[in-house]
């Protein structure tokens, strides 16, 4: 990645807090770093990780999960992009916890 491509990344990146139900079946926020990669296709980070992708087609987000958009796996449709967004974070979650 070149600085111009993180230059350009800054500017269309947003931070979009996302309600997660922990353990104890509470509420907690997520901050996620969003970036419009195209007009159908966001890049999703989480502490300055790329953790995957939501496509929107048609009425539905498609999350595909994975730092690499062309090895990225779905794992999840959702009628809102809150949900695919949650998916991702818990997909991350799982990830990180077998690797540990």
């Amino acid at each position: 990645m070149t600085t111009a491509d993180r230059l350009n990344d800054s500017d269309r990146t947003r931070r979009v807090p996302v309600r997660m139900v922990n353990r104890e079946e509470e509420i907690d926020l997520v901050d996620l770093d969003v970036v419009e990669i195209s007009r159908d296709c966001d890049k999703i980070q989480y502490d300055h990780m790329v953790i995957g992708y939501i496509q929107h087609v048609g009425h539905v987000f498609v999350a595909l999960t994975g730092p690499r958009l062309d090895r990225a796996e779905e794992c999840r449709q959702s009628m809102l992009w809150d949900h695919a967004a949650a998916e991702l974070m818990k997909q991350a979650y799982a990830t990180s916890s077998s690797n540990s």
